[in-house]
């Protein structure tokens, strides 16, 4: 879809609703004017109050949309389309079916990019998860197929159509051996475990926050550790009563069975750890929960 036609969806929406208020109504002509530093102002600000305002989603997702062809690099390109889903996801496509022309939309972009091996692999996988997620529709995935060397392990419980999984856990592997930094967030300065855990979670687009406490509370469908998948996170800590403190977080990173492997932060750095290390000495006595990385995917944090 051009630009254009972006407009043109958005003006024929403008004469067709009437029930906008007159900010509503000002962020369709900011679109139309391609205001786009002023349209994102408001929008956040209308968004601040009514998180589900219809008319603020859809023109931040249009704007998104149109962000995304303009955008030259295949990590901006990724971030763009992942907000435009974002956006329009909140929206219920049943109320007018302009509101289905941004789906329409970024359908094909998601197809050509899903099979495009051009790109680098944990991109080309995230358009995977997302014709997956949103169209339940799936692409002849790139096999992913790692031998048994230093710093590679063979992640043999994940399905081939779990490619958002495989994409975490490939990046979160390079990671290994990045120092601990108290609430340090980046590979370069150090991580802690919440800085780690929310790092890894932000580059295949969910946004959680930097506290494994706060982490701990992002949902109360909690998962017990024997149903949780790699790529979920897992957290540790102990129960006052109904309330739990949680005091680590981290991500589990393999099951063989009953044999679990984790990846967190810990003093030593960021570490792989399951039989006979601090994991089954010390940590697993302390898991309190999961929550599962499919649940957090298909929510805005």
């Amino acid at each position: 879809m051009k630009t254009s036609l972006v407009i043109l969806v958005c003006l024929s929406f403008v004469l067709n609703v009437t029930s906008q208020t007159r900010k509503e109504l000002k962020l369709y002509q900011l679109l139309e004017q391609q205001n786009f530093p002023k349209l994102q102002k408001k929008a956040k600000k209308i968004l601040s109050k009514d998180r589900k305002n219809v008319h603020a989603n859809y023109t931040m997702s249009a704007y998104y949309l149109q962000k995304y062809r303009t955008d030259k690099t295949e990590g901006n390109k990724k971030s763009s389309i992942s907000k435009s889903i974002r956006y329009i996801s909140k929206v219920d496509l049943n109320e007018d079916p302009k509101f289905q022309a941004i789906m329409d939309s970024i359908y094909p972009i998601l197809k050509l990019n899903a099979q495009d091996s051009q790109i680098r692999k944990n991109i080309n996988d995230q358009y995977r998860n997302w014709l997956l997620v949103y169209f339940n529709e799936t692409v002849a995935p790139v096999h992913f197929t790692e031998t048994k060397a230093t710093n590679v392990v063979v992640l043999d419980s994940i399905r081939i159509s779990d490619s958002l999984r495989f994409a975490m856990l490939q990046l979160a592997q390079k990671l290994k051996g990045v120092k601990y930094v108290y609430a340090g967030t980046s590979p370069s300065s150090g991580f802690d475990c919440s800085g780690f855990t929310q790092y890894v979670y932000k580059q295949v687009g969910i946004e959680i926050p930097h506290n494994a406490q706060m982490q701990s509370n992002l949902s109360k469908n909690r998962t017990d550790l024997k149903k949780l998948k790699p790529g979920d996170l897992v957290f540790f800590g102990s129960w006052n009563g109904s309330k739990q403190r949680t005091i680590h977080a981290g991500i589990i990173f393999d099951k063989q069975g009953d044999d679990i492997t984790v990846i967190h932060c810990v003093s030593g750095g960021v570490s792989i750890e399951g039989k006979n290390s601090s994991w089954d000495r010390y940590w697993i006595n302390r898991v309190l929960f999961g929550i599962s990385l499919d649940q957090l995917a298909s929510t805005d944090h």
